[in-house]
């Protein structure tokens, strides 16, 4: 059977090849550059796929890779809005034009691969990233996006192992069907930029708070955990700290509920104990990131730093043409409200453009969802008392809904809710009620 797709591969091969060298002599390797790649991409992703999704598991496979072809497209209607629809007026241009300087002192032999290894924060992280990847795979901003993308389908596929890990009798192919093909995700986390990078570290964490919180306690649990948080702390500590604080309050549910045996919940205090200390540091990582001027006023206390930090985060967020009024926070009353709106802005009926009817078509459809996946929302409550990872997702899903309320631009509030999003997903694919009447704390093998 596999001998009659010989000649067809075969004659594939050589049909890549001549068109591989008719445009090596006709485009610009900005754009031939991506033919390089995406033939790796899809044989990597492959031979991974099928390691992930083993037994009864299998099902999955398809429809993984399917995601990486909703991937592939997301990141080429990212670098046509980019480069044809702004004109290149955006951040993966600069980027782009930084990490060529960078890919070309590396090749040189001007700077050293050691220190080529990204270690700043914030922005420039991600130009040093960008960097490190075009002086492996060459000066591409075509390949460059496909490859950002794919950092970003990685973190999908982790943040999809992690639920299945972690939520026995989830709705499975509702999740994975939201994790690769919402819009947002197949969008947004699929260029050159942090949201992708992003991404892949958020899902890396979470699947490693999955095997942490499931009782897979050893091997690489921890440091998957870690490299996670501490790989989104370079470019966003801010949400690092989000998911750290809902670790935080996962482990705590986890040593109160217990997961059958005095050593494991021994196993589970301490690495809460080095958890908060952990958050404590991130908590000051963050407040110098957001507000590096803070540490000047030594009179300034925490809540008025905060409160100095969301307000001009405020006012930064005004520029562009897609500005919204924040909501207003003045206390903990106010949160219920400033969670909705952000996590559903824009409505259909707050519409101004072309542009902002499509994330308002999609989050019409999420709240579709939610109203007729009722009972599962309905059975949050009582897997919250059972299921740490939901603890989790719900926390983090939460956090962000206050955190990010004050944003006042609607494309950079979509973009970084995409991050969230696979988190918002998980309460609409638990179980019912009546399908989950024995315990919900124990991992799940597919």
């Amino acid at each position: 059977m596999r001998s009659k797709w010989i000649p067809l591969l075969i004659g594939g091969a050589v049909l890549y090849l001549l068109f591989l060298g008719w445009a090596m002599g006709n485009l610009s390797y900005d754009t031939w550059g991506a033919f390089i790649v995406l033939p790796m991409m899809v044989g990597v992703t492959r031979l991974v796929l099928r390691r992930i999704f083993t037994k009864r598991m299998r099902y999955m496979y398809p429809m993984a890779l399917a995601g990486l072809g909703a991937k592939v497209v997301g990141s080429l209607v990212r670098y046509w809005v980019t480069f044809d629809a702004y004109g290149g007026q955006a951040d993966a241009r600069l980027y782009h034009d930084i990490a060529k300087v960078i890919a070309g002192d590396i090749r040189d032999g001007r700077v050293s691969l050691l220190s080529a290894i990204p270690h700043s924060t914030g922005t420039q992280f991600l130009e040093q990233l960008a960097g490190l990847v075009y002086a492996i795979f060459g000066s591409s901003r075509l390949a460059g996006f496909l490859l950002f993308g794919w950092m970003g389908y990685w973190g999908a596929v982790l943040f999809l192992r992690a639920a299945l890990l972690a939520i026995p009798r989830l709705k499975t192919r509702r999740y994975a069907s939201l994790v690769f093909f919402a819009p947002s995700l197949m969008y947004w986390p699929s260029s050159l930029g942090k949201e992708a990078w992003m991404m892949l570290c958020l899902g890396l964490a979470s699947y490693g708070a999955a095997r942490l919180l499931t009782g897979w306690g050893g091997g690489w649990s921890v440091p998957f955990t870690v490299l996670g948080i501490v790989g989104a702390g370079f470019p966003r500590p801010h949400f690092a700290l989000i998911w750290a604080g809902a670790l935080v309050c996962a482990l705590l549910v986890l040593v109160v509920i217990g997961t059958g045996t005095d050593s494991s919940r021994l196993t589970a205090a301490v690495l809460f104990g080095i958890s908060v200390v952990g958050l404590v540091i991130l908590i000051g990582i963050t407040l110098k990131f957001l507000d590096p001027r803070g540490n000047q006023a030594g009179d300034v206390g925490l809540s008025d730093r905060v409160a100095s930090i969301l307000e001009q985060t405020a006012q930064n967020s005004q520029q562009g043409g897609s500005a919204i009024t924040p909501v207003s926070l003045n206390g903990p009353l106010d949160w219920p409200y400033a969670i909705g709106r952000t996590l559903t802005r824009p409505l259909l009926l707050e519409v101004r453009s072309f542009g902002e009817l499509l994330p308002a078509l999609e989050m019409t459809a999420l709240m579709g969802l939610a109203l007729v996946s009722w009972r599962r929302i309905l059975n949050l409550g009582h897997v919250l008392r059972h299921n740490p990872y939901v603890v989790l997702s719900v926390l983090v899903v939460l956090t962000f809904g206050v955190s990010f309320a004050n944003i006042s631009n609607l494309g950079i509030l979509s973009r970084q809710r995409s991050l969230v999003l696979p988190m918002l997903f998980v309460p609409l694919c638990l179980p019912h009620r009546r399908s989950s009447e024995q315990r919900l704390d124990g991992a799940i093998h597919r």
